[in-house]
């Protein structure tokens, strides 16, 4: 099949093929609308020379109809399946946004990491899927990033589901192993025997694994080394290829890749609640930051929390929100309080706790955050002291006013009281004097 075949085309005398948005060795994925439901849907067309195995046209139907049944969130909606002659194609919900492998490439050609937090988020959802999908007897057997789909909403979905079985992969041996899958394929898948549950579970472990340190633990040229790999290779020290990552998360990584399966998480939920566990040990994350890509729209590239250095200086805009710097500008005094200087907190009422200046403090910020505040205005005076200076202005001429009648009053009785003679008075004084002189 040529890659412009069928654009343009009708599949099945109802789906207009529009575009396509995937090629396999396997199969092609295209983009078409449904006039019926007035819809865009995604149809896997399966390559016609597989029809050519007797067994494929049984195996197909009964896998694609049981995968029909799956109502899930975090699984794509199978809508239809059929046969165009000796073409078979699978209708499925079309899920607008990137695969986790094309979020992890851009990443990676960035130089960064994935968040933590976000990375476990995408894998509990895809725990909760295919742990609905294993209580009703159906195993995935492809889990790797390229089958994971992060929509607009950021959740992760998982896609494929009965693929592998209905191509005839449900004994994946060395020889019918290629690298994309032998990357994430359970020890064992690999010696032939039937995947279960915790198969998909080591291939989620896998793609975990990725998602946090940003390359799979086992990489090699050909498939059959990757195998031999997954076989007997002990797992690459996680902490050395990403430090930050926490010992509880790296532990349960380790757990889910046992090469036993018996060693491995019972079931997904299991999986899904030590995830869990880790998830709420990372406490509040801050908030991604996001990256312009190269065509200059917002991507998807998140920044951990540990890679950004802060800055020397800051300098907030006036009309900025600004939280609590390091060197604060002089707060004026509640109401409650008395201001000693102007414009300025006693002592007591300052706390470095509450981002308060103390007085008499050097600020250690090189920071030039505010100017010095201005001395505060002088206050009006208030009514009762206008009223109580004019009554002590008049207190005081009312005592005056009484102090000067005494006086005068004192003045008349004086000069009513009678004066002796100066004769008189003139020999008695002589007398005395004559009495201490020598004769």
């Amino acid at each position: 099949m040529t890659r412009p075949s069928w654009i343009g085309k009708t599949l099945g005398g109802r789906y207009r093929i529009d575009d396509i948005l995937g090629q396999g060795g396997m199969s092609a994925v295209y983009k078409a609308f449904d006039p019926n439901l007035r819809r865009v849907v995604a149809i896997k067309l399966i390559h016609s020379h597989l029809a050519g195995d007797p067994k494929f046209l049984a195996r197909f139907e009964e896998e694609a109809a049981a995968v029909a049944q799956l109502r899930h969130p975090n699984i794509v909606q199978v809508f239809d399946f059929n046969h165009d002659d000796d073409l078979y194609y699978m209708v499925q919900e079309f899920v607008a946004g990137e695969t986790l492998q094309e979020r992890l490439r851009r990443l990676t050609k960035s130089g960064r990491h994935m968040q933590l937090s976000e990375a476990i988020g995408y894998i509990m959802n895809i725990c909760d899927a295919t742990g609905y999908a294993h209580n009703r007897g159906l195993v995935h057997r492809d889990i790797k990033p390229a089958n994971i789909m992060i929509d607009i909403h950021g959740q992760a979905i998982l896609m494929d589901f009965g693929i592998v079985k209905i191509m005839g992969g449900e004994k994946h041996t060395a020889t019918g192993a290629v690298v994309g899958t032998a990357l994430y394929l359970a020890p064992e898948a690999i010696r032939g025997e039937t995947p279960d549950a915790r198969s998909d579970q080591y291939s989620l472990g896998i793609t975990l694994f990725e998602a946090v340190s940003g390359r799979p633990p086992y990489e090699a040229d050909s498939a059959m080394t990757l195998m031999m790999m997954h076989l007997n290779d002990p797992l690459p020290d996680l902490l050395q290829l990403r430090p930050d990552v926490p010992a509880n998360l790296a532990a349960v990584i380790e757990k889910s890749l046992a090469k036993r399966r018996e060693d491995r998480y019972a079931s997904m939920a299991e999986f899904a609640s030590a995830l869990r566990a880790v998830q709420a040990s990372l406490g509040s994350a801050a908030p991604a930051a996001t990256q312009l890509d190269q065509t200059g729209q917002p991507g998807s590239q998140t920044v951990p929390e540990t890679s950004i250095p802060a800055p020397a200086s800051w300098q907030p805009s006036p009309s900025e929100p600004v939280g609590r710097p390091a060197s604060p500008p002089t707060m004026p005094p509640a109401p409650s309080q008395k201001p000693t200087t102007a414009g300025r907190i006693p002592p007591a009422a300052s706390s470095a706790g509450q981002g308060l200046p103390v007085p008499g403090a050097a600020s250690s910020s090189n920071t030039s955050y505010s100017a010095p505040s201005p001395a505060a205005p002088p206050r009006p005076l208030p009514k009762w002291a206008f009223w109580a200076g004019i009554g002590g202005i008049g207190g005081i001429m009312l005592l005056a006013v009484i102090g000067i009648l005494f006086a005068l009053r004192g003045m008349g009785a004086a000069r009513s009281t009678p004066v002796a003679p100066a004769a008189t008075i003139a020999p008695t004084a002589t007398q005395a004097v004559q009495a201490v002189l020598p004769t």
